[in-house]
């Protein structure tokens, strides 16, 4: 990632170019062009390399206002939200028309020292914008003076150094903890904002086309469902019909059914010797409220029902309740089904006389 620091001195404009890489930054390149007054433009778009990620802006301290404040207290949200309080009067004009930073120079318990570092937003942004039409816009605007003067507030208006070496080590000192970013509030970058907007228009369109794929995947699949529920329907229709050919007319399959084998129960008696009626209801009192049942048989001595359940926690739950009135209870398959369902086999034999 290529980060450049365009340093405004009072006779000329620097440019270092820095390499990053993980937490290091690398000068690769320092280049520079004479200052009279405001850069001209042309000169400026000059300096620009490509690749650049982004750019920090140094201004001469002539360029700022500053004011030694002293705060009853350390907290640094308190000191950012009451400093243009404590600057009314000491600016020329309204606080509202500044641009506003601070740097804390020391601190206790008692209370805090505090450089202010104020600009007026028009001078600010006239840069601003100049930078920005030279293809150089700051993302942060900072002031190696400052830096330099090691936040002195006596030293920062004397003669600061022009040694290019001396300057570009500070602006990678900058590059990683900022001193002072002035640009703030209605000034405020927001190249980053347009990136992710950006960004995320792509995401949204993506995620737009997935959701169409999606949409028609599911679809599909939701017809092929359909179309095996709906098969599964008419076999099992089918199965109750032969079954009970006398229900012309099938509303409601497990309630006509157990309507049909509690009719059966009701009759066990005149029917003497059907024993299999009798397990069959036991049966089918103990799944009415756990299971769907497709088949039950008997095997020898062994009696097989299959049928499907919502879960396979509810598989489980059907052989514990089988097991109070039936013996070596055990299920032998249980497999996912279309449509979230499980089914399953389950092998018992008769309790024992």
């Amino acid at each position: 990632m290529k980060i450049g620091f365009a340093d405004w001195t009072d006779e000329e404009l620097h440019f270092y170019t820095f390499q990053k890489k993980g937490s290091s930054l690398t000068l690769e390149n320092t280049s520079s062009i004479p200052v009279q007054g405001e850069p001209e433009q042309s000169a400026l778009a000059a300096l620009k390399a490509s690749g650049m990620s982004y750019i920090y802006l140094s201004l001469p301290a002539a360029f700022l206002s500053l004011r030694e404040l002293e705060f009853p207290f350390a907290d640094e949200k308190k000191i950012s939200d009451t400093i243009a309080y404590e600057l009314e009067g000491l600016l020329l004009g309204d606080t509202s028309g500044y641009c506003i930073d601070h740097i804390v120079t020391s601190s206790s318990d008692t209370g805090s020292k505090v450089l202010a570092v104020c600009m007026e937003k028009a001078k600010l942004d006239a840069i601003i914008k100049t930078f920005t039409a030279a293809g150089l816009e700051p993302k942060v605007v900072t002031s190696l003076d400052l830096r330099l003067s090691g936040n002195n507030y006596d030293r920062i208006l004397e003669a600061q150094t022009q040694d290019k070496e001396i300057r570009a080590d500070a602006a990678r000192e900058e590059l990683i903890h900022p001193s002072i970013n002035i640009r703030r509030g209605d000034l405020s970058f927001t190249g980053d904002i347009k990136k992710f907007i950006n960004i995320s228009n792509l995401t949204a369109l993506l995620v737009l086309l997935l959701l169409i794929i999606f949409g028609v995947n599911l679809t599909l699949k939701y017809k092929l469902i359909s179309r095996e529920h709906n098969m599964l329907i008419s076999q099992v229709e089918g199965a109750f019909r032969s079954t009970f050919p006398e229900d012309t007319k099938v509303v409601d399959i497990t309630r006509q059914f157990t309507s049909n084998v509690n009719i059966l129960k009701n009759k066990k008696k005149m029917l003497s010797g059907i024993a299999p009626l009798d397990m069959l209801g036991r049966i089918t009192d103990i799944t009415n409220d756990l299971a769907t049942l497709d088949e039950i048989r008997a095997d020898g001595d062994n009696i097989i029902i299959k049928g499907i359940v919502p879960a396979f926690k509810d598989v489980e739950a059907l052989k514990n309740s089988l097991s109070a009135s039936f013996d070596n209870v055990s299920v032998t398959d249980s497999t996912s089904t279309t449509g979230d369902k499980i089914s399953f086999t389950i092998v018992m034999k008769e309790k024992a006389s």
